[in-house]
C-alpha cells in the first residue's frame, strides 16, 4: 500500500540512493591529492545530485497542497508530459546529423568501435552545440586540419 504512490516510491529510491552514495564515500582513497578524485568520489556525487533531483520531486509534492502554487505545479507536470513527445522528435534529428557529420569528418573512427565513448560524445555533443550556434568550435578546426580529412587535398 506504501509503494501505491509515486511520490512514496521517489521516496524509498532516494533514501536507498543516498545509502548507496555513502558506501561510495565511505571507500575514497585518503591517500590521493585534493585535486585528483577517485571514482568512488565522482559516484558519490553523482549519486547524491540524483537524489537531491528526487527529493525536489518531494518538493513538488508539498507545494501541491499550496491554494496559489498547487494548480501551477499541476500545469508544470501535465505540460512535461507534452514536453517529452518534443524532445523525442528533437532527439531523433540530433541524433541523424550527429551520426552523418561524424562518419564525414571522422571516416576511420568507426572502423573499430575501441572507443565508443568517444563517438557517442561525438555524435551528441557536436550536434548540440550547433543547435545553439556554436559553430566554430576548436574539434572543428582540428579535424579540417588533419591529414584524414577528405577535404584537405582539394584545397
Amino acid at each position: 500500500m506504501y509503494f501505491s504512490s509515486f511520490y512514496n516510491k521517489t521516496d524509498a529510491l532516494s533514501i536507498v540512493i543516498i545509502m548507496l552514495a555513502l558506501v561510495f564515500k565511505m571507500n575514497i582513497d585518503p591517500e590521493l591529492p585534493n585535486y585528483e578524485m577517485s571514482r568512488g568520489e565522482n559516484m558519490f556525487r553523482l549519486l547524491f545530485a540524483f537524489a537531491f533531483i528526487l527529493f525536489c520531486l518531494k518538493l513538488c509534492q508539498a507545494l501541491e497542497k499550496s491554494e496559489q502554487i498547487g494548480p501551477k505545479v499541476m500545469m508544470m507536470t501535465k505540460m512535461l508530459i507534452d514536453l517529452q513527445f518534443f524532445i523525442f522528435l528533437v532527439l531523433i534529428f540530433v541524433i541523424g546529423y550527429g551520426v552523418s557529420t561524424t562518419s564525414i569528418m571522422y571516416p576511420q573512427k568507426f572502423d573499430n568501435f575501441t572507443s565508443s565513448s568517444h563517438i557517442i560524445f561525438d555524435i551528441f555533443w557536436r550536434p548540440y552545440q550547433n543547435m545553439f550556434g556554436e559553430i566554430g568550435d576548436p574539434t572543428l578546426m582540428s579535424a579540417m586540419s588533419n591529414s584524414y580529412c577528405i577535404l584537405e587535398n582539394r584545397w
